[in-house]
């Protein structure tokens, strides 16, 4: 994606006063660096927009397919008919696609980083709890009344004992101590 972005890009510095930089700056290159980029990295894209379309629920690649494809299209009879008088403008494909797919490279990333906490914090809880056999006596518990059980095997209702310093292996409501 940010390859596709800085050869567009690149390739139009004289539009700001800069020297031509020669190749990036004709307009066969910028046809042929669209092409590819809707033939290679757009492909998932224009591919999962077109079902989209076809099976009467389009989606977000929908949308990005038809304004690349739009773009591109209107820029090819623009190179090859000259004489309509249109400009081509196949940065404007490779640019939007170039955003959507870095877009969904650091949603991806933050994803996965997200998955990554939500694993650690899980390996934080507790694998076993103190389960209390008999919750009538809960001011003096003693050795017999405490049974060491998997925490997943804790069920909505039942007594646990949770020592001083111990984790707090589930969601509960505190009632003595």
């Amino acid at each position: 994606a940010v390859v596709l972005i800085i050869l567009s890009a690149v390739g139009h510095l004289q539009m700001v006063g800069l020297p031509a930089i020669p190749g990036l700056s004709n307009i066969w290159f910028h046809f042929a660096l669209a092409t590819v980029a809707l033939l290679v990295p757009g492909r998932p894209l224009l591919v999962d927009g077109w079902r989209g379309l076809t099976h009467n629920a389009p989606n977000m690649n929908t949308l990005v397919g038809l304004g690349v494809t739009a773009a591109y299209l209107a820029s090819c009879a623009a190179l090859f008919f000259p004489d309509l008088g249109w400009d081509c403008f196949f940065e404007e494909p490779v640019m939007l696609l170039g955003f959507v797919l870095l877009g969904r490279s650091l949603e991806k990333r933050a994803r996965n980083r997200a998955a990554a906490s939500l694993k650690s914090l899980v390996g934080l809880q507790p694998k076993t709890v103190h389960f209390v056999t008999n919750p009538d006596n809960l001011q003096h518990l003693d050795g017999n009344a405490i049974l060491d059980l998997p925490a997943n095997q804790v069920r909505v209702g039942e007594f646990l004992q949770v020592r001083s310093g111990e984790k707090i292996p589930v969601d509960g409501e505190i009632v003595a101590g």
